[in-house]
């Protein structure tokens, strides 16, 4: 029962500091310490809100109108206005208790969403549905989707939408729905520590866009609480660059990055954790078991051919079947979210809720890449030479100075390029092919040739 926290005697006005703390906790009220600092919230019923002092101050407002009348209302509220500013000040609301409450958070073996109705387990076996009353641990009200949730089997349109992208391409769906569901599993294993990538499967010297990667992540933004960051005018020398971040963030978008994005910035968080830095505040760190998963879309490539880069990067590549003609709108009739009904709504959520379970079952699906090393050539040395070296037979020996020289002889634009950047650019190939590089000095001549490291490294060669 929550307590009066005031009285009036002979027409003045005594409010109690202590009474009104426990007036407020009983209401749900509390403090979480987050390092050095605090954050007021509230907690009821599993789930935790953020709190500003003008939520408590319109509370107690509010719930003064309720139990006085009269000139005695009028009496307690003018005294608790002007004195506001203590009893909604730091010094008072510091002492409401502090608590550490449990959180839910999914592990390799399940995952939980959360919906305004209710909340699902997803395992590798079922998709349940739970009453919040049920948890054992608490969420964040950001957490909560804005819409019910039920079971259903229709098929969404999101489906088609990415069987489109995919052009129906079972391999490919696969590999799309296993790094959905990847980017929604909370649990992070050290040991496949990657970030998303989406890219454009079309080989173009422009960019492209428009083919369906920033839907994809907006899916995502709807079962998790997203941070998106501006790809094209990010850097990483930036001060406070994820003073954004906070401790509920559960995924961090790197939307449609430039091309010389610093991947390799990423490898901390990627494999360490995160350390928050804002203006005027401690930095406090995340660990990296509760620190955000990220996602990239780009027209690019990301940089990086060596296997440090590679191993830390599980690539979507997204087909031109929708673009700036083509359009999902023109397709479905309507926009994607913002003009679906609630029944278009359930059936994305079923499917959303299928990734994930389906990453649960079968970890993240490689697949057989359309352009991807073709364009990481590109975009780490040039298509010209991408173009020459395709052409070059695997197990051969060729006389490295002449083989240079016909490069620049066959494309005259490069006639001025050192030797020493065409052998790190033939590096860069056996890199990204998977070939063994083979080098021999006879003489003052030097010699080299590629050399399969498997049969599936020479077949990706032969097809892309």
């Amino acid at each position: 029962m929550k307590s009066i926290f005031w009285k009036v005697e002979n027409n003045t006005v005594v409010i109690h500091s202590h009474r009104l703390i426990t007036f407020l906790e009983q209401a749900g009220f509390a403090k979480m310490i987050i390092n050095k600092d605090y954050v007021l919230i509230r907690h009821t019923d599993n789930i935790i809100s953020d709190i500003s002092k003008l939520k408590i101050k319109d509370l107690l407002l509010n719930y003064i109108k309720e139990n006085e009348q009269g000139e005695r209302r009028d009496l307690v509220l003018d005294y608790f206005i002007r004195n506001s500013g203590v009893y909604c000040g730091e010094n008072l609301l510091e002492c409401i208790r502090t608590i550490n409450p449990e959180s839910i958070f999914g592990n390799k073996e399940k995952e939980y969403f959360f919906f305004r109705n209710c909340c699902i387990e997803v395992t590798k076996d079922h998709i349940r549905r739970k009453e919040y009353s049920e948890l054992e641990g608490t969420i964040w009200e950001k957490q909560k989707a804005q819409h019910d949730f039920h079971f259903t089997q229709e098929k969404s349109e999101f489906e088609v939408f990415i069987e489109n992208v995919c052009r129906k391409d079972q391999e490919r769906i696969n590999a799309l729905r296993s790094a959905i569901g990847y980017l929604l599993v909370s649990y992070k294993d050290p040991s496949s520590a990657k970030a998303v990538i989406f890219i454009d499967e079309k080989l173009s010297d422009n960019a492209f866009g428009r083919s369906g990667k920033g839907l994809v992540s907006k899916a995502v933004s709807e079962m998790k609480n997203v941070l998106k960051i501006d790809g094209k005018n990010f850097t990483f020398d930036r001060n406070f660059m994820f003073q954004s971040v906070d401790q509920d963030t559960q995924l961090i978008i790197f939307d449609d990055v430039k091309k010389k994005f610093s991947f390799e910035k990423l490898f901390s968080i990627l494999t360490e954790g995160l350390t928050i830095e804002k203006k005027n505040k401690n930095e406090y760190r995340v660990p990296y078991e509760r620190s955000p998963k990220i996602l990239i879309t780009t027209n690019h490539t990301v940089e990086g051919t060596d296997d440090s880069s590679l191993d830390r990067q599980f690539v979507v590549e997204f087909s031109d079947y929708y673009n700036a003609q083509h359009k999902p709108r023109d397709e479905f009739g309507h926009l994607f979210f913002d003009e679906w009904n609630e029944e278009q709504w359930t059936a994305f959520y079923n499917y959303m809720a299928e990734c994930c379970r389906y990453y649960l079952q079968n970890g993240l699906k490689s697949y057989e890449y359309v352009n991807l090393t073709r364009k990481k050539l590109i975009d780490s040395t040039s298509a010209e030479f991408e173009e020459f070296m395709n052409d070059l037979p695997l197990n051969a020996e060729f006389n490295k100075r002449e083989l240079f020289d016909q490069f620049r002889k066959e494309y005259e634009d490069f006639g001025q390029t050192k030797q020493n950047l065409l052998s790190k650019w033939t590096k860069i190939y056996a890199d990204l092919y998977n070939l063994e590089l083979i080098e021999r000095k006879s003489g003052t001549e030097r010699y080299i040739k590629f050399i399969a490291k498997a049969y599936n490294a020479a077949k990706s060669h032969n097809l892309n």
